[in-house]
């Protein structure tokens, strides 16, 4: 049984069979991980362990974090491998300098699934590192996330952390990143303190000062707004690019949320998605919607949409569903998971919607209050859906009324809330 005090050790794979080892080649390529199941019994794999990896069954080819995702009542557990690390192909016999390290290597070679533990994980590891000395700085990084698999940071502050990367995974899926490529971009090392997530990105995508003000015409009032951006990146893909902003002026522990405002140069449209959280009730998830922050948050949208006119179709392009570009995202209640990159599941309402359901008989308790949950919106958007709209263009905004997202920022931070800006760029 594997020591849970801290104590170094790791897992051995080996996969055997030449389609198996194809399809999991593309899975890395692909999306940046895979599944597979291990047996509890013989490994009793932890929440995180640091693997290495055949996929050639001649040589070790990758390290990276394995994860444990869920037990089946055969006794196998389904370890979940992300964040890959290639080994260019050791051969075993590149160990022949460390005797025991080498019969280490071959009995895991025959075994296929083996765990190496303590002082020979320790052996093991000071041979790779001078075997590939550029594998030292990864798996150091590794060994750092695995002791952050399942911790959860629910502190003030972290929420608005958390929802922040699903506000930016959300622009991330609607650019239409590879998913390999949107969970790499996630990837942030564990905080210390509450933070704005983008100021934790990698550095490769962060944005200098005069590349954002280069911007600035996306955003014909982005001086009001300027001084309040706690941090930027930007993404490509081909010859499209976006950028993303953190503006916040509250401090990430006094926000009251977040909002993701996205503009699509494809369709010149707007689209903002406000969070919420819900609260567990007795079968179901719940939100108030008597909560005073909520209704005066209505009432801004509604004051922005009385006030701005709605441009005519003027051809296939600017066909919308409908052209409110206001939606409400309801959460479960969450806290911050540094390794957990998955959006955050939720229902998804267009304010005109919301509004239907606030002034019907569903939504109404037998204490005279309201909520909408689960049980009672009839039908909801989920990520997928939403995304999809929003990338295709079916949803969002009409209007060319310039200043738009500037409003909308500065509505945000007069309201205490941190705003996601995502600009996507028909080409750079």
């Amino acid at each position: 049984m594997p020591s849970t005090d801290g104590t170094v050790l790791g897992l051995f794979l080996v996969f055997v069979e030449p389609e198996h080892r194809s399809i999991l080649t593309k899975k890395i390529a692909g999306h940046g991980y895979f599944t597979f199941g291990v047996s509890k019994g013989d490994l009793h794999p932890l929440a995180g362990e640091v693997c290495f990896l055949s996929l050639d069954q001649v040589s070790i080819t990758h390290v990276c974090l394995g994860r444990a995702r869920k037990e089946n009542e055969t006794g196998r557990v389904t370890l979940r491998f992300e964040r890959f690390a290639e080994l260019h192909q050791i051969k075993p016999e590149e160990f022949d300098r460390w005797p025991v390290v080498r019969k280490l290597v071959d009995d895991a070679f025959s075994r296929r699934t083996s765990r190496l533990e303590s002082d020979e994980w320790e052996a093991f590891l000071d041979a790779i590192r001078q075997i590939r000395p550029a594998a030292a700085q990864p798996i150091s990084v590794l060994h750092a996330l695995r002791r952050a698999v399942g911790e959860q940071k629910g502190q003030s502050g972290y929420h608005i952390m958390a929802q922040e990367r699903d506000a930016a995974r959300v622009a991330l899926e609607i650019f239409g990143l590879p998913p390999g490529e949107v969970r790499k971009s996630l990837e942030i090392p564990p905080p210390d303190q509450p933070a704005p997530f983008l100021q934790g990105l990698s550095a490769a995508n962060l944005r200098e000062d005069p590349m954002i003000d280069h911007d600035s015409h996306v955003l014909p009032d982005f001086s009001d707004v300027r001084s309040f951006v706690q941090g930027a990146v930007e993404f490509t893909k081909g010859a499209e690019r976006m950028t993303l902003l953190n503006v916040n002026r509250a401090g990430i522990e006094r926000a009251l949320g977040v909002d993701l405002i996205y503009y699509n140069h494809s369709y010149a449209d707007y689209v903002m998605v406000q969070y919420k959280c819900l609260q567990q009730k007795p079968g179901d998830w719940v939100f108030n919607l008597n909560d005073k922050q909520f209704l005066e948050d209505l009432k801004r949208m509604e004051n922005f949409a009385t006030t701005n006119a709605v441009d005519q179709c003027s051809g296939p392009k600017d066909y919308r569903l409908h052209t409110d570009c206001f939606y409400f995202k309801f959460c479960k209640k969450i806290t911050f998971e540094p390794m957990n990159c998955d959006m955050i599941e939720g229902m998804y309402f267009p304010r005109d919607y919301l509004l239907m359901l606030m002034s019907s008989d569903l939504v109404n308790s037998s204490r005279g209050g309201k909520y909408i949950g689960y049980n009672n919106c009839l039908r909801h958007l989920n990520n997928s859906t939403f995304i999809a709209a929003v990338r295709s263009g079916w949803v969002g905004s009409r209007t060319k009324t310039t200043g738009v997202i500037s409003q909308l920022v500065r509505k945000s931070i007069d309201a205490d809330r941190s705003a996601i800006i995502g600009i996507a760029h028909e080409g750079i």
